[in-house]
């Protein structure tokens, strides 16, 4: 058991992307061994953004566990179930990650959505209603910086804004443990201006797949 507080955690986003390389299967296996083209220079270690045919795996970022020639396998991502994950229909590309830039001067992060979502029936003979679980309700993360106009890291994301396609988020927190997210960013256009406060500036994160952790 263990408890990790919060202070300390460096959060960074992917700045810089290698070209993307087809994947041509994906194995139902424990952790899932992916095939990708000849020229796909992983090596273990690397960070992938994966597009998959497989919505589960789908915009996930992947580490790359072991590399045997055209063969690299995910870490710790569980594809045996062929019900969520159908033999022989994975296949799509990766884009390896190949830096990322740190943002500096947060104050706070909100995590909001996730909650589980369900559909509530009753059959006529019966006075009590049933459940059944649905889909979770959307994730997003809001992260409030002290606003500052000439930081670099802010011409960053209003370029990802503005290129509307999703980018990956790493968390390092305090006890060496990772996660990485991948989504779409966003940067209020005015700071906000509360009398006695740090004037502050709010970045938008809305996820499209769930979060990979890491313990190191």
């Amino acid at each position: 058991m263990a408890a990790v507080v919060a202070d300390g955690t460096i959060v960074a986003f992917a700045s810089t992307y290698g070209v993307s390389k087809a994947m041509s299967a994906v194995s139902n296996a424990n952790p899932a061994v992916a095939t990708l083209e000849a020229s796909h220079a992983v090596i273990v270690g690397d960070l992938m953004e994966v597009a998959s045919a497989w919505p589960d795996l789908d915009g996930k970022v992947i580490r790359a566990s072991v590399v045997a020639t055209n063969d690299v396998t995910f870490e710790g991502f569980n594809t045996t179930s062929t019900t969520k994950f159908p033999a022989g229909a994975g296949a799509g590309s990766v884009r390896e990650i190949t830096a990322f830039t740190n943002i500096a001067q947060i104050l706070t992060i909100a995590v909001e959505g996730g909650e589980p979502q369900y559909l509530d029936y009753q059959f006529l003979n019966e006075l009590r209603q049933r459940r059944i679980p649905l889909a979770k309700s959307p994730l997003s993360i809001t992260i409030e910086i002290a606003d500052d106009i000439t930081l670099a890291q802010n011409v960053a994301l209003r370029a990802l804004e503005a290129g509307g396609v999703p980018a990956a988020m790493r968390w390092t927190l305090p006890n060496g443990s990772v996660v990485y997210l991948n989504g779409y960013w966003s940067m209020s256009d005015l700071g906000k201006l509360t009398t006695g406060q740090i004037i502050s500036r709010t970045i938008g994160f809305a996820l499209t797949a769930l979060p990979t952790e890491y313990a190191s």
